[in-house]
């Protein structure tokens, strides 16, 4: 029965335990015995035999092997390590501008309650004033609406007068162009002619004997004080 037989039967009794070595010649590294301290920390059943340890043999194929999966296994905790701190670092800054986002509320939340109570106070203070308020204050509230509406009325007024300024300048305009029509047929008499119409005769009549009477008052003024 080979090494690996009797390894793999778990029949104990029938191993040398004195020598180990590889069935392949080829792989041999090293023989040797197996000293009374590893035979003796080796366990055994109940009926004396010995329990399967693990034989660690060192070879060219298992070296390069176990190196490889070292590099492997240390390039692998290195990934781990860094996909770990981005983990990290991306979970305290989202905490920061949670915490951050939390302030903002808490401030806002403070400014609006200080808004809510300036506005209750002043709304309270105004109906104190209303209801405290004297007669001088009422009058003074009724002169001051009045005002109001006196201006309203006044700037009405001045409109109505530029419209009457403009209708005047143009009525000017018109006559100045066509001078006959400042002549009115009752005031022939400034031209000492007297029309045909009997009313506007008798008109231009009197228009004549009294401005020569003012005329002879004015001359007879002036003898008197020569005299």
């Amino acid at each position: 029965m080979s090494f690996v037989d009797a390894f793999l039967m778990d029949d104990a009794s029938s191993l040398d335990h004195s020598f180990f070595m590889m069935e392949d010649p080829k792989e041999v590294v090293g023989l040797g015995t197996i000293s009374d301290e590893v035979r003796s920390s080796t366990p055994t059943k109940m009926d004396g035999t010995m329990l399967r340890t693990p034989t660690v043999v060192a070879t060219k194929r298992g070296s390069s092997a176990a190196s490889s999966s070292g590099e492997s296994d240390g390039n692998g905790v290195e990934q781990l390590d860094r996909d770990t701190a981005r983990k990290r670092a991306k979970r305290e800054a989202y905490k920061k501008h949670i915490r951050k986002r939390q302030g903002e509320h808490l401030d806002l939340k403070a400014q609006v309650q200080q808004l809510e109570d300036q506005l209750d106070f002043l709304t309270k203070m105004k109906a104190i004033d209303a209801t405290f308020a004297s007669s001088w204050e009422n009058i003074a509230r009724d002169l001051a609406s009045h005002r109001q509406e006196s201006s309203i009325e006044n700037e009405k007024l001045r409109k109505k007068v530029s419209e009457q300024s403009e209708f005047i300048d143009t009525l000017q305009t018109l006559l100045a162009k066509k001078p006959r029509l400042a002549v009115f047929e009752n005031d022939e008499w400034k031209a000492l002619r007297l029309v045909a119409d009997k009313t506007c005769r008798l008109h231009g009549i009197n228009a004549l004997l009294t401005r020569q009477r003012q005329l002879l008052t004015g001359a007879s003024s002036c003898c008197m004080l020569v005299m």
